[in-house]
């Protein structure tokens, strides 16, 4: 149990100690449950409003941000998603001040996310590439293989300046009756690269794009039909498949809190995140399925017994290679499980690991007969992609100035390579020697030294038997998922979802902040699809144009993640000093 919670029971015995009366007990409960009750309803009510909200949105992007952030609903009510943070922060404080109700917790988490379910996306247009990796995998063909420009090239072969090859012209002859997914297509971002989403992760848009052919209307000859409208319901089907998820993310979650050492009432973290509650259930991120994952891959791991133990016969490496099959099948979604893996080896056995690596074949065998190609979109998103980064920004800016201090010439910026010759050309990308890639070698180099001293000291204790084994990787988790969000080029609110999990256990006040922090990333839209600066809050006398908004959301997390780590540096040394104290 989180040291935490025991100091919260103690205090709490200590209270009720205190004269307590059955009255003022009764009092004291029925306070709880009424704040309960009015956060709870807060919360329901803001979700509401937020969906309310999305189906009347401004027409210009700086609009939709100021009313995402703020706007007074049915003309009184005070709603955004700022304001959500408040029934947030405050069912966290009665949680840990005693008052737990776990049924409300579940209801408001799972009414929360029902309210959302039928509302239009704010400010985001990735699923619209799901539904299309979808239909396009549903109709037999690789979405790895061809880009959506080229389909849409194909579509309109009045402007194709070569002969087309014999797939896409067959792809194209098929969505020629399909009328959706052509209305689809037209709002796919980043249209000239392949998809970067991985197999795991394309079977459910696959299912989903099942569904909509199934469910919906494709084709019309009725010329007036509302195309906008079948496209919101096909968005409504892929949200409901992640609300499915949701909900058996937070039953996992629920079930397995006391096997992680932390009270059942902790996945309010979780179910009551207005960042949780936002990008998953309105802006239809698939981050869920891989959460589930995860969870249930290292919730597996806690209960094998050692390799060959009479005590478990074959159900060890039953649940070894069960293991070793969700963290491929996560893995399979996204790759963060795979960094996860090797704190779990001794837990997973030669049956797990090699369970492992034979679902990652698998999954990726159907794919691969166009080759490296298979990659192309992933090698593009790794090479061209930096946003809202801290270290990776931070690291790029230093080296740029140090290299216009060296070499007395221009800064090294991204993009201006060292030399015309790449460093490295993998499929079909170029990776030149830039500011860019030096800022994200070192951090790679940061997170994999990160990984491979947390393994080996995770190895090394299982095999002296170091008590609170289960705690301590689970520990190394959160402290991994946090190098990796903080190291990487691309953190986009949904990504920083992957570590809110680990948090109903280890409820560090920092990533609480960054939770909330984080929503500065969408002036990155009030901008018109750039930096926020100073120059744009129209301030006369700035001359330079000073970044802000990262600033803004990560100095004080930063802040505060220092300061922690500063006052466990003095909790530590009084432990040590502490038995070598005589009694008076």
């Amino acid at each position: 149990m989180d040291p935490a919670d025991l100091s919260e029971l103690d205090l709490n015995a200590k209270r009720g100690s205190e004269g307590a009366t059955p009255t003022r007990e009764a009092w004291i409960r029925g306070g709880g449950i009424a704040l309960w009750l009015l956060l709870g309803t807060w919360l329901v009510m803001g979700a509401v409003s937020l969906s309310v909200y999305s189906w009347n949105q401004p027409g210009s992007l700086k609009d939709q941000v100021e009313g995402y952030y703020f706007h007074l609903a049915w003309g009184w009510w005070p709603s955004g998603i700022l304001i959500l943070y408040v029934p947030f922060f405050g069912a966290l404080w009665l949680v840990r001040s005693g008052h737990r109700h776990l049924s409300i917790i579940l209801a408001v988490s799972i009414l929360a996310r029902l309210a959302l379910l039928p509302s239009h996306l704010i400010l985001e247009t990735d699923p619209y590439r799901y539904l299309w990796d979808g239909r396009v995998l549903l109709g037999g063909e690789n979405p790895f293989r061809f880009a959506p420009a080229e389909v849409e090239r194909a579509l309109a072969p009045s402007i194709a300046q070569q002969p087309l090859d014999s797939r896409l012209q067959t792809l194209a002859a098929a969505l020629e009756r399909d009328t959706l997914h052509q209305e689809i297509l037209s709002q796919v971002n980043n249209k000239k690269v392949p998809t970067i989403y991985f197999p795991t992760a394309q079977g459910a848009f696959a299912l989903t794009s099942f569904l909509v052919t199934r469910l919906l209307t494709t084709q019309s000859e009725d010329e007036d039909f509302d195309w906008d409208r079948e496209v919101n319901r096909a968005l409504l089907l892929w949200k409901t498949v992640l609300f499915a998820v949701e909900i058996a993310v937070l039953w996992v979650l629920t079930v397995s809190l006391p096997e992680f050492g932390a009270r059942r009432e902790w996945v309010a973290v979780y179910g009551w995140c207005p960042l949780i509650l936002k990008e998953y259930m309105n802006s239809g991120h698939f981050d869920p399925i891989v959460i589930l994952l995860t969870l249930l891959a290292v919730r597996q791991t806690f209960h094998p017994a050692p390799p060959r133990s009479p005590e478990t016969g074959p159900h060890g490496g039953l649940r070894r290679a069960l293991a070793g099959c969700l963290f491929g099948l996560g893995a399979g979604c996204k790759l963060y499980p795979l960094l996860l893996a090797p704190l779990f080896i001794k837990r997973l056995g030669r049956i797990g690991v090699a369970t492992l690596a034979g679902t990652l074949i698998l999954l990726f065998a159907p794919f691969a007969g166009i080759g490296i190609r298979l990659f192309s979109g992933f090698a593009a998103f790794s090479e061209r992609w930096e946003f809202n980064s801290s270290l990776v920004a931070l690291l790029e800016w230093i080296i740029s100035r140090c290299q216009d201090l060296l070499r007395g010439g221009p800064p090294l910026a991204s993009g201006t390579e060292v030399s015309s010759d790449p460093l490295l050309h993998f499929a079909g990308v170029d990776f030149h020697m830039d500011a860019f890639l030096g800022a994200k070698l070192v951090c790679g180099v940061m997170l994999m030294g990160t990984l491979a001293l947390l393994a080996w000291r995770t190895w090394r204790e299982q095999k002296e038997g170091v008590p609170r084994a289960d705690r301590l990787i689970l520990h190394r988790c959160f402290l991994l998922l946090g190098v990796l969000l903080l190291a990487s080029p691309v953190t986009d609110p949904w990504y920083v979802g992957w570590i809110v999990p680990f948090m109903c256990v280890f409820r560090n006040p920092a990533w609480l902040l960054l939770l909330f922090t984080q929503q500065v990333y969408y002036l990155y839209f009030w901008n018109d699809w750039d930096y926020f600066t100073l120059a744009d809050l129209g301030w006369k006398g700035i001359p330079f144009n000073l970044e802000i908004a990262r600033p803004l959301e990560y100095l004080p997390f930063y802040a505060l993640l220092l300061y922690g780590w500063a006052w466990a540096r003095k909790g530590w040394a009084r432990a040590r000093k502490a038995p070598e104290r005589t009694p008076g």
